[in-house]
């Protein structure tokens, strides 16, 4: 690749291959750097924390009130509402495999609700089968799938085991699949599948205000749309951070194939300070829909779009979170869908003084735009990128990062 095209880089453990067009887009008073440096003490001490929150979370699998939700006689609540569980004040709800057209809401709670059991006999026992239970929104064009509206700090929230689909329509405000709105929560979002919901905001997940801390494991948000941030939004008036990341399921942990129809974020949108840690990408050679895939945006970030000062880091590397064996993956997105010359950064767009992006370890391929097919920085905006060795090697002998095959619209 033409040096000049790269500006201000260092070369170590960073590969440039095989690019056609221009993988990177650097305006003038924007910096892209490779160097052999780490995250910030700040960044690492609240990776940390998020993954203790993380393991408190996942360690709260029962409840003071265990209730079960399903059409059965041995189910609490038999006529299947799970609204009507959660209004009653139970903080662990169990549901029956089915589908239930409802749009469960939360405000003030701790609460469990989690899915995938034959029947309410296994689901007093925990014992997990192999049926699907569905939350299906259809497509209401006035609320979203989930809403969690003004949680207080101390609550701890929990989804785990549901589909979440056909929430929203195009006007909706926020959050087709999930809303997460002035909440200061650390919210758990458990092996969910969040398909085909729509939104202005935040097709899958949108979230605005306060500042939760959501952490999103071994899920799928997929074929989503929204007007900006087709898989997720955040746009927070306060500290959020959003974590996501996969526990080695080939199948699990993938922002796929969804659609920013108007703005910016095809994958992701981070707006207003909104902080993202990624961890979940493919392993080489491997079948594998793990990582940030097929997303396109109209205008910028096909894959992540950061503005305003926030920030998007993907580690590819074992910290708590992620592994040695798995880059973080960004293949395949396409920002300036319409091709009408005003979408950069086909992976990840990074615009605005303040807004920043760190990659580590990562494999960003196949992504095209009108201006930096795989990355762009405009307006301010930085991208870092920097090996982090483990055990003396990265996911490829040869490469700990890997821009590779990006294209521009010409």
């Amino acid at each position: 690749m033409n040096k000049k095209h790269l500006k201000s880089i260092i070369a170590a453990n960073l590969s440039f291959i095989s690019t056609i067009g221009l993988t990177l887009e650097i305006e003038s008073n924007n910096s892209i750097t490779e160097k052999p440096i780490h995250l910030s003490n700040e960044l690492i001490a609240k990776q940390t924390s998020v993954y203790e929150k993380a393991q408190i979370l996942l360690s709260n699998k029962s409840g003071a009130n265990i209730v079960t939700v399903g059409p059965e006689a041995s189910c609490t609540y038999q006529d299947g509402s799970i609204q009507g569980a959660i209004n009653d004040g139970n903080n662990h709800i169990r549901v029956v495999a089915g589908t239930y057209i409802e749009n469960p809401y939360f405000t003030n709670s701790n609460i469990t609700l989690e899915g995938g059991y034959d029947d309410c006999m296994a689901a007093a026992a925990d014992t997990v089968g192999n049926g699907v239970t569905i939350i299906d929104g259809s497509n209401d064009p006035e609320v979203s799938v989930i809403t969690i509206d003004n949680s207080a700090i101390s609550d701890q929230i929990t989804l785990r085991r549901l589909t979440i689909k056909n929430g929203g329509q195009p006007s909706l405000l926020l959050g087709g699949g999930i809303s997460i709105s002035d909440s200061t929560a650390d919210i758990l979002l458990d092996t969910l599948d969040i398909n085909n919901n729509s939104a202005n905001y935040g097709g899958g997940i949108g979230i605005v205000n306060g500042s939760p801390t959501v952490i999103i494991k071994d899920t799928n948000i997929q074929f989503n749309t929204g007007q900006s941030g087709g898989g997720i939004s955040c746009n927070s008036s306060g500290e959020t951070y959003v974590t996501f990341y996969d526990t080695g399921s080939p199948f699990l942990g993938s922002i796929l194939g969804n659609n920013a129809t108007v703005r910016n974020g095809g994958g992701v949108e981070l707006e207003g300070g909104c902080s993202m840690f990624f961890y979940s990408g493919q392993t080489p050679n491997q079948s594998d829909t793990r990582g940030l895939l097929l997303n396109n945006a109209k205008e910028h970030g096909g894959g992540v779009a950061v503005s305003g000062s926030s920030s998007f880091t993907a580690i590819g590397y074992e910290s708590g979170f992620g592994n040695n064996q798995s880059p973080v993956t960004i293949r395949g997105n396409n920002a300036d869908n319409d091709s009408n010359n005003s979408g950069n950064g086909g992976g990840v767009s990074v615009r605005d003084i303040d807004s920043q992006a760190f990659l580590v370890n990562v494999n960003i391929q196949d992504n095209t735009a009108y201006n930096g097919g795989a990355v762009s920085a405009e307006d301010g905006g930085e991208i870092t990128t920097f090996s982090q060795l483990e055990d003396g090697t990265c996911w490829d002998p040869d490469q700990c990062n890997s821009f590779n095959l990006s294209l521009i619209h010409i």
